[in-house]
This record gives C-alpha cells, sequence and structure tokens, in this order.
C-alpha cells in the first residue's frame, strides 16, 4: 500500500516538471534587422531625400553612421537615418554609401551598403546670342538676311542631334544655320516672306527633339521691301510737268503693318538730299535719317496719342538706293518773304508728285530732309529738317496734318493768319469759358486755368520762366521738384484744359487750351483737346468718312423699296462703336452692322439715315447731336449739308437747306460718321 502512495508522487512531481528537470523553449536572442531594400534609384540632376532604415526585436536607441560616403553626388546623412543625396551635374549610372546602426543599449553594431543608381535624364540645350547691340526700338534690320553669332551647349546630344530655328512675332521664318566652331555658329534669317513689319520679338531656337532653348530680342523688322524707280526732275524752274528727268532708285518698305493689316492710315516718309561720305562711302546721313525715323514713331508710340496711333497707322518708308545728296522732290528753302528759313511746299514749291510714284495709297507725307530749314506742313504733307529733335518737329507738324490742329506757340513771322484763329480744334477767338469748343474737357467752369488763375513754369530754384512773372503772380506752378531739385513730374492743377491766352494767330485775344503742348513745341504731349482731334482724324482713315456705298432696293416691278448703306470700315468693337440713326433717333438694334437696308417710308417722306462711332475709350468725349452740323468741335470736321436738286438733269445744290423737299437727297460727311438724306417723294 505504502509503495502504491510512492509510485502515484513521483509520477505527480514529474509530470509537474519538478525536481528540475528541462523541457521549456530557449530565450530569443537580441537583433537588429535593416531594411529589405538596399537600393535607391533617382534621376539625373534631380535630389533624394529618404531615409535609411533598421529595426530591433527590443526596445533600444539606435544610432545610424555613414562608414563611408558617395563619389558622384553629395550625400548629408543624419544619426536618425535620414539622407538627402544630390548627384553630380549630368552624370548618371552608379554611386553607393556604407552605413552602420548601432544598438546603444546592447553596444550591437550592423554593417550595410546603399547602391544609388543616378537615371539618364534628357538635358535640355542652351543657345545665346553673342551680342544684342543695336538690337532694340532705336534701330531697324534692313537687310533681308541678317546673320547672328550664337554660343550653344548640350551635354546629351551632339551637335549634329541638334536642330536651329527662328521666329519672329511668334510666327515661324525661314532661316540657316551653320557651325563655327565648338558650340558657336551663325545663323541666318530669311525675312523677305514676313508679312507684316514692326517692333517685333524675335527668337533663336535650339531643340534636340524633346527639349528646347530660346534666346530672344526685340527690334524693329521691315516688311515688302522693293525698289521703285521714280523720274526725279532735273530743273525746278522750268516747272516739274516739263524739262528732262532723271530716275531714281529707291527702297520703299513698309515700317509698321503692310497690305493687310487693321491699319487704314497710310503714312510716308521720305528720306530727302542723303548723300554718302565721299571718302570712305558710308552713309552717315542714312543712319541720321533712321535715327530720326524711329525716335520720331517711338515718340508717338508712347505719346498719349498712342491710342489712336498704336495700330491705325501704317508706316512705309522710302530711302534712296544710291544715297547722292539730291532731292526728289526738289526740296528747299526761300520762297516765302515772311521766313526765308521755311522749307517751300505747295503746288509749284515742290514735286510732290513724286510721292505717288514711291507710295500712291498714301494718306500722309513727311519728308525727313537733310537741307537746313524751319518745319513745315501744307494739307497732308509735311517738311522737317534731319536733326537731334527731329521726333518734336514731326509731332508737331503732324498734329497739323492728321488732327486739324493750330499752332499754339506766339510768333514774330510778319504775315496775317487771323482768318484761321478759329478753324483749328486747339484755337480760338471765344473768351467765354461756357462757350468753348472745348469746354467738355474743363473740369470746373468757375475755377478756368489761365482765366481764373495763373499758371506758370517754375524751376527747381525757384525762379519763373514767364515773363514778367515771378512767384509772387502766379497761383500754379507747372512743375513738381523733389528735394533734391530733380522734376518729378507735372502739377496736375496747373497742366489741365482751361482757357490760355496768345497763340499763332495773335498774342492777344487767342487762345489755345492748356498751359504747353507740343503744337506750341518742346513736350512729347498733345493734351487732351489735341488728343481727340489726333483720335477723330484715325476714325475717319478706318472708313467711317467716306467708306459708304449706298443704292435704292428694287422690287421685280422696278420700284424702290428701301435704300442701302454699306460701310467699309475697321475697327475694333473693343474701342468703338458703330450706332444707327433715324431723323435724329438711335435704333440700337442696329449697332455694329456695317450694311442696313431702310425700308420705304408709308409717307414717302423725307427720311435722314445717320451712322455714327462712339468712342469707347474715353478720347473723343465732344457732345454730338447728329441733327445739329454746328455743335461737335463748331462743325471743324464735317461737312455742311448738302442737298441735290436733280429736276433739270444735273444737281442744284442746296446748303443746310430748312425746306428738304425741294430736294432729291443729300449728304453730310462727318463728324464721326456719316448722314444720307432721301426725299422719297422724289424716288
Amino acid at each position: 500500500m505504502h509503495l502504491v502512495k510512492y509510485l502515484i508522487l513521483l509520477i505527480f512531481i514529474a509530470s509537474c516538471g519538478g525536481g528540475g528537470g528541462g523541457g521549456g523553449a530557449p530565450p530569443v536572442p537580441f537583433a537588429i534587422t535593416l531594411a529589405s531594400s538596399s537600393s535607391i534609384s533617382v534621376d539625373e540632376d534631380t535630389t533624394y531625400t529618404g531615409n535609411v532604415t533598421a529595426t530591433a526585436n527590443e526596445p533600444v536607441t539606435l544610432n545610424y553612421e555613414l562608414t563611408t560616403t558617395t563619389t558622384n553626388g553629395v550625400l548629408t546623412f543624419s544619426e536618425s537615418g535620414a539622407i538627402t543625396y544630390s548627384p553630380n551635374e549630368n552624370f548618371n549610372g552608379q554611386d553607393q554609401f556604407s552605413f552602420s546602426v548601432t544598438a546603444v543599449e546592447k553596444s550591437i553594431t550592423r554593417n550595410s551598403t546603399v547602391t544609388i543608381t543616378i537615371n539618364p535624364v534628357n538635358d535640355q540645350p542652351t543657345i545665346t546670342l553673342d551680342a544684342q547691340e543695336g538690337l532694340d526700338k532705336n534701330n531697324l534690320i534692313f537687310d533681308l538676311n541678317p546673320k547672328f553669332s550664337i554660343t550653344f551647349s548640350d551635354i546629351d546630344n551632339t551637335d549634329d542631334q541638334l536642330t536651329f530655328s527662328a521666329k519672329v512675332n511668334g510666327g515661324n521664318i525661314p532661316s540657316t544655320f551653320s557651325l563655327t566652331g565648338e558650340g558657336s555658329g551663325e545663323i541666318i534669317f530669311d525675312l523677305a516672306s514676313i508679312p507684316n513689319a514692326g517692333f517685333f520679338d524675335a527668337e533663336i531656337v535650339v531643340s534636340d527633339g524633346g527639349l528646347s532653348d530660346t534666346d530672344s530680342f526685340s527690334t524693329w523688322f521691315i516688311a515688302d521691301r522693293q525698289i521703285v524707280t521714280v523720274a526725279q526732275d532735273d530743273d525746278k524752274s522750268d516747272g516739274f510737268d516739263s524739262g528732262t528727268t532723271t530716275d531714281k532708285d529707291y527702297y520703299v518698305y513698309y515700317l509698321v503693318g503692310g497690305g493687310n493689316t487693321f491699319g487704314r492710315t497710310d503714312y510716308l516718309f521720305v528720306a530727302d538730299s542723303i548723300k554718302e561720305d565721299p571718302n570712305d562711302g558710308s552713309t552717315p546721313d542714312l543712319e541720321s535719317f533712321r535715327e530720326a525715323l524711329l525716335k520720331s514713331i517711338n515718340a508717338l508710340n508712347d505719346s498719349d496719342a498712342s491710342e489712336f496711333f498704336t495700330g491705325y497707322f501704317d508706316i512705309v518708308v522710302a530711302e534712296p538706293v544710291t544715297p547722292d545728296g539730291t532731292s526728289l522732290a526738289s526740296i528747299e528753302t526761300g520762297c516765302y518773304d515772311w521766313d526765308e528759313d521755311v522749307y517751300c511746299i505747295g503746288s509749284g514749291d515742290i514735286n510732290d508728285s513724286v510721292f505717288d510714284d514711291l507710295f500712291p495709297e498714301h494718306d500722309l507725307v513727311s519728308v525727313l530732309t537733310m537741307i537746313d530749314g524751319r518745319g513745315v506742313n501744307l494739307g497732308n504733307t509735311n517738311i522737317q529738317e534731319i536733326k537731334p529733335r527731329t521726333e518734336y518737329t514731326l509731332m508737331h507738324e503732324l498734329g497739323h496734318a492728321h488732327g486739324e490742329m493750330g499752332d499754339e506757340y506766339i510768333t514774330t513771322d510778319d504775315r496775317d493768319v487771323s482768318a484761321f484763329a478759329d478753324r483749328n480744334i486747339n484755337t480760338t477767338t471765344q473768351s467765354d469759358p461756357s462757350l468753348l469748343k472745348w469746354k467738355h474737357h474743363i473740369e470746373d467752369m468757375l475755377n478756368v486755368p489761365g482765366k481764373d488763375f495763373k499758371v506758370c513754369y517754375n524751376y527747381a530754384d525757384g525762379t519763373i520762366y514767364d515773363e514778367g512773372e515771378d512767384l509772387t503772380t502766379c497761383d500754379c506752378l507747372f512743375n513738381l521738384y523733389d528735394a533734391n531739385g530733380n522734376r518729378t513730374g507735372r502739377n496736375p492743377e496747373c497742366n489741365s484744359v482751361g482757357l490760355f491766352e496768345g497763340n499763332y494767330y495773335g498774342e492777344f485775344d487767342n487762345f489755345r487750351p492748356k498751359y504747353w503742348t507740343i503744337m506750341e513745341g518742346g513736350i512729347l504731349s498733345y493734351g487732351e483737346v489735341n488728343s481727340e482731334g489726333f483720335a477723330i482724324g484715325s476714325i475717319h482713315n478706318q472708313g467711317f468718312l467716306d467708306g459708304d456705298e449706298v443704292g435704292f432696293i428694287q422690287d421685280a416691278s422696278g420700284a424702290n423699296t428701301g435704300f442701302e448703306i454699306d460701310i467699309d470700315v475697321a475697327y475694333d468693337t473693343s474701342k468703338l462703336k458703330l450706332q444707327w440713326y433715324v431723323d435724329g433717333v438711335l435704333d440700337s438694334s442696329k449697332n455694329d452692322q456695317t450694311r442696313i437696308v431702310f425700308d420705304r417710308p408709308s409717307d414717302n417722306g423725307v427720311k435722314v439715315y445717320t451712322w455714327r462711332v462712339e468712342d469707347l475709350t474715353g478720347t473723343v468725349i465732344a457732345p454730338d447731336d447728329v441733327t445739329d452740323t454746328e455743335d461737335f468741335y463748331e462743325g471743324l470736321f464735317n461737312s455742311d449739308f448738302y442737298w441735290c436738286d436733280r429736276s433739270s438733269g444735273s444737281c442744284s445744290w442746296g446748303y443746310n437747306p430748312t425746306d428738304r423737299t425741294q430736294y432729291h437727297y443729300g449728304y453730310i460727311q462727318g463728324p464721326m460718321g456719316g448722314t444720307w438724306g432721301i426725299n422719297w417723294a422724289r424716288w
């Protein structure tokens, strides 16, 4: 019985693991595990940012240490395992680095090597124009095949894998590239085919088929260069229609615009009396002409008339092929006893027929001459001397030719011009501001500049230019200066429209709208009134004044059922709005339509049909009642209302008749469009 108990107890102890016997799992040893990936990838010329990582099977502090750095790039490595790698410029291929990670509490370290693959990437080629001297707004490219030296590079492609091209004004042009050395070459533009001229951006482009680079410049590009042969009169004294002539060749080209552009004011510039230097054959006169020409165009583009100059004018230039110093139009001085220095101009004084030979479509002509003289304008033609400030004279004379502007300076010329005192947009004998033709530009009728307060031209030292005036007699000083005496601008209170006494037509009892404008001279600004006149001239030339074709619409029996007006105009609807009126009443449903048919009225009465342009830019703001021929600048920009009575078979004309039933039809040209009157009873 005792033996059995002993055996049972022994079995229990054994089953409980007693007696110090084994049989349990062994302890897990400490371990550091590194990331499974030992490589990274990055594109050429790109920075990689990331981490190398390790884990431990117990909570410990892991410190990372760079043991071997990279050889083909720059590596930054932190104790936390954060890395940043930037391969060397343009390098692709393999790189590597080694690092260790240590469990601080265990003093156990493991090592690893990371391979870096730098993937090749196509690098952008580069191109640089070697020199840009003379490529700006003060120069033009006359050569049809100009050559430009360039420097280029491409780390990934050979020279024969690169293509070179050119653009002007955003359009591709033909070009030819030739290699001149390692990383250098020349590109030749073919400008013969560019459709329009102007101040354009040009680009030179290099491409490897995938990526490209450009260098650019901006300058004046000419278009449609031709040689025109003109018969030059040999002897002015025997008249321009008789005697002998000599053929002269002239280059004629567009500087702005072209034959199919938006602008319809064709402005011809003629180089006159240009000669070569007899010593070396150079042409400094021609260079002076082009300098004066471009300074004039730039001045107009930058002026307060630019809104209706830029885009509205095509500029055409005529230069002698062989500069021999002669004058194609027989320009000279000494024709007038009131000023011997004024250029001769007008019928018989110059041979203006040559301008038609050079460019028949011209609306305006400026002759820039090397002959000394005083600038002059007559009708659409002006003449001025080539000199450092030609742009001032040209802007002034263009004001006469294009904008119905008169002279605002006071003259000592010994001639009576009083008859013209009121026949300009900017001159008048009216002394009452409330009755002025430019009163719409006066801000305060109770405080009119020039009439109610005196404006003076002041210098930085406090002295006054105006004769007999000083600081005590001047109410408004024209110039603003800073503390160092530098002029910072014009005083807007003084530089506003008013009533200023004195102009070319009389020192007293004759008036101008502003204290100082280009129509006096010396400042490249027309002022509000003159800019309005300039804009009107540009609008007229877009076809609104005389671009109309009219006729009756007939039914099958031949009866007149309607009257058609079709006007050939070009305009930007964001700047101008075309409106139509019947008997002075606006019909807004017809806005911006260039062809209108008006139905025959049921009463067969007299009907007056008008088209008128509204200026949306705010330049032309003169009041314009289409039934009143005198309200818009006193009728300066429009004709009378001419009416034709055809009862006798030919027109018997009436001017502004009150009874229009005695006539067949009538018309008005201007001021901002045109008018036709139809007496339907006679049609």
